[in-house]
């Protein structure tokens, strides 16, 4: 459901949109909880981009984006690290 009312977001008013980086930066953060740690890695990319050409680095909304893709690329560091010690740990 969400992906469809975002495609039609994005074929009315385009991918850069404002309200359509909007609706797909909510998407991403929702996939992010669900565990879809790349799938929301991915959003959050384009989001961050298009905020950049449409507002500027500066801007409290690119920032905001800015910090939510650091926060999950971090979360999916530490859940790799994680996995790498829990297969170590069993090694033992």
């Amino acid at each position: 459901m969400r992906g469809r009312a975002i495609l039609e977001t994005q074929l009315t008013l385009g991918a850069e949109h404002l309200a359509t980086l909007t609706c797909i930066h909510n998407l991403a953060l929702t996939i992010q909880q669900q565990g879809r740690l790349p799938q929301a890695l991915q959003l959050l990319e384009q989001v961050y981009q298009g905020r950049i050409n449409q507002l500027g680095s500066k801007h409290a909304d690119t920032i905001g984006s800015g910090q939510a893709l650091l926060d999950l690329m971090l979360e999916m560091d530490l859940k790799k690290k994680l996995r790498l010690l829990r297969r170590s740990c069993a090694m033992s």
